[in-house]
């Protein structure tokens, strides 16, 4: 009989990974002199049961957990040539970050509790880093 549960938790674990990535530009020359440039930047990345990435470990099959990135940002840049010698330059950017990971729904039999290392041994479930907007302004 254990022998058996053992061999419930155990075993080879379907994983896959899937990206999509969106990087539009545009570059417009509004006159001789003033040209603006923008680019967006799309990534998304699901992978259910992608977080363990290594051939082969020492856990249990439900325990790989599932991974999700999303990532969204603009930059913008204005170019205006003054003379032969000066050019003056504005940039900006703003993104967002969002990376999550959520555990596996246990296998049949397996404990749920926190502290076996063949569930989670790495305390999912939750964000692994939260949201962040940002904005940075250097003149010079």
């Amino acid at each position: 009989m254990p022998l058996a549960f053992l061999n419930n938790l155990t075993g080879e674990v379907p994983r896959r990974g899937d990206q999509t990535i969106y990087t539009p530009r545009v570059d417009w020359h509004m006159t001789s002199r003033h040209a603006l440039s923008a680019t967006y930047n799309r990534l998304r990345w699901n992978s259910p049961a992608g977080i363990d990435t290594a051939p082969t470990t020492n856990r249990g099959r439900a325990s790989f957990g599932d991974d999700f990135v999303d990532i969204d940002w603009i930059t913008a840049r204005m170019m205006s040539t003054m003379s032969s010698r000066v050019v003056n330059e504005l940039r900006g950017q703003v993104g967002h970050d969002h990376q999550y990971q959520f555990s596996q729904t246990p296998a049949p039999g397996e404990p749920l509790t926190r502290q076996a290392t063949i569930r989670d041994p790495h305390g999912r479930d939750q964000l692994r880093q939260p949201p962040q907007s940002r904005c940075t302004s250097v003149p010079g």
